[in-house]
């Protein structure tokens, strides 16, 4: 893990070295260098090997390179007559598709902050009042520089499952500069501008084989660049992880380790422990099991970092990097299977392709879903185009607010509009999968925290390792992007890619399965066990001090999800995630 800092304009002497200081937890060395009162540093840990800091070749100037080596070596050397510009600076790190932050500063007073298109990480930036720009790889490093507090609009994100914001953050001021663009500070003027998506795959005149030979590869290089000195491998017994499983049978890769939190009698829908034996019997890995039935939602403490976290599986899985960390075999690096839904989950989406494309066995297809006449109603309407219209996208925004807000504080919020921006235009019938995906993974980078980068990566590194995700890698997304829709959903079996590509390497038992368990079981559990902490927030909390919840409402809500009503499962973990963090920041409450 590494880390980035820059600052550009007027600011007050030793403000680098503060943040530095708020990065501690990240890197224990930096490389620093200053141009035109432009100064940017980057920090790495003792296992990093060489500096993130490259000088101009024949020039002044310099960059900072937060990313993968194998990323970095894709950059041709900087040259100050080829980036003389911040134009030429955007398009030279263009180059770094994959999960990547860098700065470039150029003479004349210029500073470029760039995010790759894929990266699960969040950046960070601020301005000052007088025309400066502050950039950094976590919001602390910002916070200590400005005034401290929570800007409540900015929690609508944490609050709310289904709402994706690549701008905000909790802090008054914080921006984040969403996956796929560049920030370009010029004399004290900051504009923020999209670059080109990363394009997928020219596959023309490629067969189902030749793709799936093609797929594999990727998949295969993917997680050796994703590999360190040495790996553990968190194994669930789905298809996502148990693949990444087969890479390392199949390319004998290091010898690793598989981790895996499992459940027994109190949960038997989740209880994968068959699956994942299968595989770690298979593919010849240790595999050591973690239970995990009273690692529930409100029941497993997790760190409360700089910003709320809304991921309901926070507390289980740092139970699980601690164990990792503190196992007999301590790795450097834990590989994860996050990614793999939002790459390759074809759903219905899948089956409208096939159809527009003139494949009238999607039709068929529909009759394996659990509700087949639900799916075909859908299946029309995508057909129709129906779910990109206005109205279609204010319905939906509808339904997916939780009933106990405050109508004032969702206005000020402009709640019921970023729901409805923020839902993917699908386009025609024929390419939604790939747009879909693409939605999914600018949604997964977007906010930079959770199940993908932030708080996710922070606990990694509190506990002592560095967490990769191999199924973020571009080139595999390049690849799953130009597929055809049968290859992600045909005969029942989502992620039908996946499946062809390890079919030798994983069981039958893995490679037939239709799906793995049921994950809102475990939310729903958490929830369940933990009725009177739910109940305090309706008498007691900050949220109701700052005007956003309506404690009559939300009494309403509970005892209707008390009685069997779960539609707002993940929305209620949200806001009690919310409330926590609230309480561990009040002295940052305006």
């Amino acid at each position: 893990m590494t880390a980035l800092v820059a600052l550009a304009g007027s600011w007050p002497e030793g403000a680098l070295n503060t943040m530095q200081d708020a990065l501690a937890y990240r890197a224990s060395q930096w490389d620093q260098r200053s141009l035109d009162g432009i100064t940017a540093a980057g920090g790495r840990n003792v296992t990093f090997e060489g500096s993130l800091l490259l000088p101009f070749e024949k020039g002044d100037g310099f960059a900072i390179i937060d990313a993968p080596e194998w990323l970095r070596r894709r950059l041709s050397p900087p040259c100050a007559a080829m980036l003389s510009a911040s134009a030429d600076a955007t398009r030279w790190l263009a180059n770094l598709t994959g999960d990547a932050h860098a700065v470039v500063v150029l003479p004349g007073r210029t500073l470029v902050a760039y995010r790759g298109p894929l990266s699960a990480r969040p950046l960070f930036y601020a301005t000052g009042p007088d025309g400066q720009v502050a950039v950094a790889t976590c919001s602390d490093a910002l916070t200590c520089l400005l005034p401290a507090k929570v800007d409540i609009a900015g929690l609508a994100a944490y609050l709310v499952p289904q709402l994706c914001d690549p701008h905000g953050s909790p802090w008054r001021g914080v921006r984040r500069l969403p996956p796929g663009h560049s920030l370009v500070w010029s004399n004290g003027e900051t504009n923020c501008f999209p670059l080109t998506r990363l394009r997928p795959q020219d596959v023309t005149g490629a067969d189902d084989e030749q793709l799936v030979g093609m797929f594999r590869e990727a998949l295969f290089t993917a997680v050796e660049r994703c590999s360190g000195a040495s790996d553990a491998l968190l194994l669930s017994g789905g298809i996502d992880s148990s693949s990444l499983a087969g890479v390392y049978a199949a390319t004998g890769l290091q010898p690793v380790r598989a981790y895996g939190l499992t459940y027994t009698e109190a949960l038997p829908a989740c209880d994968e422990r068959s699956y994942a034996r299968d595989v770690a019997m298979e593919t010849g890995l240790l595999f050591e099991e973690l239970p995990a039935d009273k690692l529930l939602p409100l029941s497993a403490s997790y760190p409360v970092r700089h910003e709320p976290e809304a991921w309901p599986y926070a507390g289980r899985n740092w139970a699980m990097l601690n164990h990792i960390a503190h196992s007999s075999a301590s790795p450097t690096t834990v590989i994860a299977g996050e990614g793999g839904d939002e790459l390759l989950l074809g759903q219905v989406f899948a089956i409208a392709d096939r159809i527009a494309l003139g494949d009238t066995s999607g039709w068929r297809e529909i009759d394996t879903f659990p509700r087949p006449n639900r799916v075909r109603r859908v299946v029309n309407h995508l057909l129709a185009g129906d779910y990109d219209a206005p109205r279609a996208r204010l319905e939906r925004a509808l339904k997916d607010i939780p009933p106990w807000f405050t109508q004032e504080w969702m206005d000020k919020a402009d709640l019921l509009s970023k729901l409805i921006d923020g839902y993917p235009v699908l386009g025609e019938a024929g390419g939604m999968t790939k747009v879909y995906s693409q939605s999914l993974f600018a949604e997964a980078g977007a906010a930079g925290r959770a199940q993908c980068g932030g708080w996710w990566e922070d606990a990694g590194r509190r506990a002592g390792v560095t967490i990769v995700y191999p199924f973020f890698d571009p080139d595999l997304a390049s690849i799953t992007w130009a597929l055809p829709p049968h290859m992600f959903r045909n005969n029942g079996l989502e992620k039908v890619i996946l499946r062809r590509a390890l079919d030798m390497f994983l069981p039958s038992s893995v490679i037939s399965r239709a799906d793995k368990a049921e994950a809102l079981m475990i939310l729903n559990s958490g929830l369940q066990d933990n009725q009177s902490r739910l109940r305090s927030i309706g008498k007691d909390s900050p949220l109701i001090d700052l005007g956003i919840l309506d404690p009559v409402r939300y009494k309403s809500a509970l005892i209707r999800y008390q009685n069997g009503d779960r539609r707002h499962a993940p929305a209620l973990w949200a806001l009690h995630s919310v409330d926590d963090w609230l309480r561990a920041h009040e002295r940052h409450l305006p």
